[in-house]
């Protein structure tokens, strides 16, 4: 990994499972030729190049929390090895109309999912079963349809 001056880092300030962490790992997450875009993940480690997700991925595509992942010798992500199961959604409040985002955060983890702020306008948000899942897809589309928020899962 050769890091410039002009690189963005995006990191994570809670980490849903900051208890269980114990090494930072870097995902590239966009390189437009001039500089490129990281994200510093909180992880488990559990070997040399073999770590455990501790973080909800803000905007790495390729993983989800719990994520059994390996890295290159310079601890840069290289690919998951064992999926957790866990499944990822993100959410945008940035264009909603007086949406409370404390609400939806607390409706979310009384659903079961667990969330992590990246800002004021973005929330992550894992859900570690299919039933919790569904019922986190289903919230979120309501919201949706309401114009409270947008969303996306990185594994639809």
């Amino acid at each position: 990994m050769t890091a410039k001056a002009d690189d963005l880092y995006r990191t994570h300030q809670s980490p849903v499972w900051r208890a269980e962490a114990n090494f930072l790992i870097m995902a590239r997450v966009d390189d437009d030729g001039e500089s490129q875009k990281w994200e510093q993940l909180w992880t488990k480690k559990i070997d040399a190049y073999k770590f455990v997700i501790c973080c909800i991925p803000f905007f790495t595509w390729d993983m989800d929390l719990g994520d059994e992942v390996e890295t290159t010798n310079d601890y840069v992500f290289s690919r998951v090895l064992r999926p957790s199961g866990y499944k990822t959604h993100r959410i945008w409040f940035g264009n909603s109309l007086g949406t409370d985002t404390g609400e939806v955060a607390q409706t979310l983890q009384n659903l079961g999912a667990e969330v992590e702020w990246s800002s004021r306008n973005l929330l992550a948000v894992s859900a570690a079963s299919k039933e919790i899942n569904g019922n986190v897809l289903k919230y979120l589309s309501h919201q949706h349809s309401q114009q409270c928020l947008i969303y996306e899962s990185i594994r639809p």
